[in-house]
C-alpha cells in the first residue's frame, strides 16, 4: 500500500496558500496539494466536472482544508454542500480561518466540519497543529495515518 494522501485546498490567498503547502509538505511527505481558490472550483474538482474533467486522474482527496472568507460564497457553503452529498459523507473537512467568532465556529461544527484551525503566518506552528491533529483524526479513524514515509526501495541484488 502507498503511503499518500490527496488534499483539496481552498484558499484564496496565495500566501495563505504557500504557507498551508510548506506546512502539510511537513506532516505528510508524500501528499498531492490540490489548490483552488472558490467554492465552484472545489465542487468542480470534487465532482471531477468543468476544468476538471479532462484532467489526468489524481485520487479523491482524503481531506479538504476550506477557507472561511472566500469570494463570491463564503467557505460554508462548500462544508454545506460536501456534507449534503452521500459520496463526501466520510470526507475530512477542516476549516481554515484568520478570525476565531465562536458563532461562525459554531456554525461550521452544525454543518459537519471535522476540525477547526486558526490560521498562522508561521508554517511550523501550522505543521505541529496539523501533526497534533493528524493523532486526533487517525484515533478516532476519519483517516489512515499518512505521517509516516512510505519504505524507500531497496536496489536489487544481483545473484
Amino acid at each position: 500500500m502507498t503511503n499518500s494522501i490527496t488534499v483539496l485546498l481552498v484558499e484564496d490567498d496565495p500566501n495563505d496558500a504557500l504557507f498551508f503547502r510548506l506546512a502539510i509538505n511537513k506532516v505528510y511527505p508524500q501528499a498531492t496539494v490540490l489548490t483552488v481558490m472558490s467554492v465552484q472550483e472545489a465542487i468542480h474538482c470534487l465532482e471531477k466536472t468543468g476544468p476538471f474533467a479532462k484532467r489526468s486522474p489524481y485520487a479523491v482527496p482524503s481531506m479538504v482544508f476550506v477557507d472561511l472568507q472566500l469570494p463570491v460564497k463564503p467557505g460554508k457553503a462548500l462544508v454545506k454542500w460536501i456534507r449534503e452529498q452521500p459520496q463526501f459523507k466520510k470526507l475530512l473537512v477542516v476549516v481554515l480561518s484568520g478570525l476565531l467568532e465562536m458563532r461562525c465556529l459554531a456554525d461550521v461544527y452544525r454543518l459537519g466540519i471535522d476540525s477547526f484551525i486558526l490560521k498562522t503566518v508561521d508554517p511550523t506552528d501550522l505543521s505541529k497543529t496539523l501533526l497534533e491533529l493528524n493523532g486526533h483524526w487517525v484515533e478516532r479513524g476519519l483517516i489512515a495515518d499518512f505521517t509516516a514515509k512510505a519504505p524507500s526501495l531497496q536496489p536489487l541484488s544481483s545473484p
